[in-house]
């Protein structure tokens, strides 16, 4: 798609800005942390074995003309449309998820390194867990906050750097982003693997997160969960059935599911 065509007006709508904003630091922020409050993460068409088509005319469809959200290489992916348009540099980069997991998972999650205001930014809109709301200074060793919560970069081996969170006064790591430069197929064998390998957690339980100002929402089984900014469940309500998910979607995350979606999903997961 030629980033002159890129559909702003309704991007702008979709993320709540009442217009185009500069091609500075202010503008990213504005529009990171629009978007980032904005589009859920969620993984209803993996686990309805629906194929994830990530080009970025795929992805317009999906998040903005059929109102749903996506997970990283889909809502990043439409980040990189926005972007391109603006008139942004950046770089592509993948990283390797640690967050609630006993060792790094393999390269499969998509963020960005943002060239602004003679600075290098990090940008991510399209992490399940609880990640940034904003561009984060991409310099290891400074703390800095966003939406309530306390964040840092650590240098890693080979030059990577590890994004963690505070979280119960104690470091949690949630990603090591690897510098190295990526490929068309990296992003494409990444998205295929989390999408079909069979035990992808993708495949088998909901992933549906959207940041909050109090903290984020979340599904974790067929529950919903409001966290607050130290992650310590406000609220919880059970799910009873698609009906329900279809309409938690809508007033919560606000995404349109269609029902036939919505019954797919959660069979899959109540099987």
């Amino acid at each position: 798609m030629n980033t002159s065509s890129f559909p702003m007006s309704s991007y702008l709508k979709r993320i709540g800005l009442q217009q185009q904003p500069p091609t500075n630091l202010t503008g990213l922020k504005d529009l990171v942390q629009a978007h980032s409050f904005s589009i859920a993460f969620e993984n209803l068409d993996v686990l309805a074995d629906i194929p994830i088509l990530y080009s970025l005319d795929q992805v317009i469809e999906k998040i903005l003309n059929q109102g749903r959200g996506g997970y990283c290489f889909e809502v990043n992916g439409l980040l990189s449309g926005a972007l391109d348009s603006l008139g942004f540099k950046y770089r592509k980069l993948m990283a390797r998820v640690s967050y609630g997991r006993p060792t790094p998972g393999p390269k499969t999650h998509l963020v960005f390194a943002v060239d602004c205001d003679n600075e290098e930014w990090f940008v991510d809109v399209g992490f399940g867990g609880p990640g940034l709301t904003e561009p984060a200074l991409f310099r290891p060793g400074l703390e800095f906050t966003q939406n309530g919560a306390t964040y840092r970069f650590v240098e890693e081996p080979h030059n990577n750097m590890h994004l963690q969170r505070k979280i119960a006064g104690k470091w949690e790591g949630l990603y090591i982003i690897s510098q190295e430069p990526i490929l068309p197929i990296d992003i494409e064998v990444a998205n295929h693997f989390v999408s079909t390998w069979g035990r992808s957690p993708f495949r088998s339980i909901f992933m549906c997160l959207l940041p909050t100002s109090e903290g984020l929402v979340t599904l974790q089984a067929t529950d919903l969960i409001h966290l607050n900014e130290e992650l310590v469940p406000t609220q919880r309500t059970p799910l009873r059935n698609a009906d329900d998910l279809k309409n938690t979607m809508k007033t919560i995350f606000k995404i349109d599911v269609p029902t036939p979606l919505s019954e797919l999903a959660w069979n899959k997961v109540n099987r």
